[in-house]
């Protein structure tokens, strides 16, 4: 019987046999396939590496303008505090005590105190000291956070002060009115006087009109000047708006152009980076390339937004010498017509050429740098 038994013991151990070698086989292509992808797998490697180590240098290149920033701004401090003892000594020499006004004085800000000044100074020293974009595109965010709130605010008050103006303005016409008829003849003074009007006329009036007519006039002509100086104080507030929209508009242009030439910067340092070590045609070289085109257009679109930025909808906001933009065409002021109404001269050929000049550096400076 034991003969019997032996035909399937024998098939069994042919299967698990051939079980084993096919696993076997299995195992040794894995390991074929893990060999052969070893290489991959090192590049891959080493392309992160080359990526980390692009970051590694962006970032150090944004630590060390920090770094440069700090120093200047200590710098800055000294050489402000110099200038304020200088100032309260000139005051002394004048026989009089320095106040914050002289601080300001020749302000851009149309005579105003802005509470971004000081900052708006040291951006200029840290520019002026080679301070780069990346240092300073902070800084410029908060010039120009509050230059707007600067704005609104002063526009907002402005609004409720001609409200209110208004409303005076329309009682002096009324009281100026009744006073100017009431001093025409003794007839209309007496109507005046029985008038319910009578109680906008000053009290002092004595009843007769010899004696009160100069009296009414003067009312009149007080009512007229009061007007005038009131129409005054509101040109004065809107030509002090018109500035403030004016340096928000300009400030939130410069914080535009730092910040994208900040982000240009950066992902031109990430491509020579991975340039110098992966080479032209390695993948992560291509990508950091295309962001960093991408970034250089931005950068050149927004200073072209600030040097020609849409011409204002309300005439008065067009300034004579300065340049605007409108359906894609450059324009500057060159004047004002009879009419009043500016004159607009189309600007043609600068800023393509800029453009173009500005982008042939870019590339070449973001890749053809030698080896060390």
């Amino acid at each position: 019987m034991t003969e019997l038994f032996g035909a399937p013991q024998g098939i069994m151990a042919r299967e698990e046999g051939n079980r084993a070698a096919m696993l076997g086989g299995l195992g040794a292509q894995k390991l074929l396939g893990e060999i052969a992808a070893q290489p991959v797998e090192l590049d891959y490697r080493k392309s992160l590496a080359r990526l980390h180590g692009a970051e590694a240098t962006a970032k150090e290149a944004e630590s060390a303008a920090q770094l440069q920033l700090l120093k200047l701004q200590q710098d800055w401090v000294t050489k402000e505090q110099d200038a304020r003892e200088q100032l309260v000594d000139a005051a002394a020499s004048q026989g009089r005590t320095a106040t914050v006004a002289d601080l300001h004085e020749g302000s851009a800000q149309g005579g105003g105190v802005s509470q971004a000044d000081s900052l708006r100074r040291f951006a200029d020293f840290a520019e002026q000291h080679g301070t780069p974009p990346m240092a300073l595109a902070g800084l410029h965010d908060k010039i120009a956070g509050i230059a707007e709130k600067e704005a609104i605010g002063f526009y907002r008050n402005a609004q409720g002060q001609d409200i209110e103006e208004k409303r005076k303005s329309a009682l002096r016409q009324r009281i100026g009115g009744i006073a100017q008829g009431a001093s025409a003849s003794p007839q209309a003074y007496a109507a005046a006087m029985m008038s319910p009007d009578r109680k906008l006329l000053p009290p002092e009036l004595t009843g007769d009109y010899a004696t009160d007519a100069p009296i009414l006039r003067a009312v009149a002509q007080q009512s007229m000047t009061a007007d005038q100086q009131a129409d005054n104080a509101r040109q004065d507030r809107d030509q002090r708006s018109r500035e403030l929209r004016r340096s928000a508009g300009s400030a939130a242009s410069t914080a535009a152009v730092t910040r994208n030439q900040a982000q240009a910067d950066i992902a031109t340092e990430r491509l020579r980076i991975l340039k110098k070590y992966g080479g032209d045609s390695a993948e992560e070289t291509l990508k950091a390339k295309r962001t960093a085109n991408e970034a250089a257009q931005r950068a050149m679109d927004a200073k072209d937004a600030k040097a020609y930025p849409p011409i204002p909808l309300n005439p008065k906001d067009i300034a004579v010498g300065d340049s605007y933009s409108k359906d894609g065409k450059n324009y500057k002021v060159v004047g004002k017509g009879p009419d009043g109404k500016p004159v607009f001269r189309p600007v043609t050929g600068l800023h393509a050429a800029a453009v173009a000049a500005a982008a042939m550096s870019a590339n070449a400076g973001a890749g053809d740098e030698e080896e060390d």
